[in-house]
């Protein structure tokens, strides 16, 4: 039994598959606490071997230097992508004009980074009920490709047509892209729960990152940096 996201089960979960596992079986549990999105209760496997990795063979080298300069894993994370990759540009705006605008630029500005449309994701730090980004149907002449809120009968997901995918962090959790803005970052204090987000959301790229944040973020940003 293969268990991964571990750090986001409750313990009870993991109690329910253990019955699973045959008499010779062996159970591989896989988690990263720097991605605990929620706060569940801890739990410890009696006997079990721990391996720890603390390398990204997924981002570029240059945003894993931006993680590990703003401590987001809480220890040092090895770079193991061949690609250098650019540092992450951070866009600052005052209000939701600003917020359209810097995001929409930089959408553009991977996209003159040679990143396709189809392989930009715009990620919002905010979740589904407080974002105002994720209940427009464009981002300037972009349509947006967004989940409604809603199911099929066969339970997938129902999703709004539009060319350029926007998600929240949490929900794409899991997933990558090769180009990610990651915005609508606001924030006062730089805490935990914060570090976790923009750890989550800037592992989400391959190649390029924007990143979008508040007059308030990006002052706590800088004094974290100083």
């Amino acid at each position: 039994v293969i268990i991964d996201e571990g750090q986001d089960f409750d313990p009870a979960w993991v109690a329910s598959l253990l019955p699973q596992l045959k008499e010779d079986g062996r159970l591989y549990l896989l988690e990263d606490d720097a991605q605990r999105l929620y706060e569940r209760d801890g739990y410890d496997l009696d006997g079990a071997v721990n391996v720890r990795c603390n390398e990204n063979f997924r981002s570029p080298r240059a945003i894993v230097d931006v993680i590990n300069a703003l401590g987001l894993a809480g220890g040092t994370v090895e770079a193991r992508s061949p690609y250098a990759g650019e540092l992450p540009t951070f866009r600052a705006y005052d209000d939701e004009r600003g917020l359209r605008r810097e995001t929409l630029a930089a959408v553009e500005a991977l996209r003159e980074h040679g990143v396709p449309l189809d392989d930009i994701v715009v990620l919002s730090a905010r979740g589904h009920g407080r974002s105002l980004l994720l209940k427009e149907a464009k981002l300037g002449t972009l349509g947006l490709r967004r989940f409604l809120g809603r199911y099929t009968a066969d339970g997938e997901p129902v999703w709004s047509g539009g060319e350029l995918l926007i998600e929240s962090v949490h929900r794409f959790k899991g997933q990558s892209a090769m180009g990610v803005v990651l915005t609508e970052v606001d924030f006062e204090q730089f805490d935990e729960a914060v570090r976790r987000r923009l750890f989550v959301g800037m592992t989400r790229a391959q190649l390029g990152l924007e990143v979008v944040v508040s007059r308030a973020a990006e002052a706590a940003l800088s004094g974290a940096l100083a």
